[in-house]
């Protein structure tokens, strides 16, 4: 079961770098106000992959002392 959380979380953290990634490009395209919103959008964004990184990490760790390693 941990096994889908970490799978589902690890493609979630690859979409939220993908978006950031693409937006990041179109602010640098356009700069303006909203250039600096998305930089300020991005760093949301890196803080959610931090805490789904945490998350990952704690469901492996769980997954690894119930098969007893």
């Amino acid at each position: 079961m941990n096994t889908y959380k970490i799978i589902a979380l690890e493609e979630a953290i690859i979409a939220l770098q993908d978006y950031s990634i693409n937006e990041h490009k179109r602010a640098i395209a356009s700069p303006s106000k909203e250039h600096y919103s998305i930089i300020q959008a991005n760093r949301g964004i890196y803080a959610a992959i931090e805490i789904l990184k945490r998350q990952i990490k704690e469901l492996k760790n769980k997954q690894n002392e119930k098969e007893g390693k």
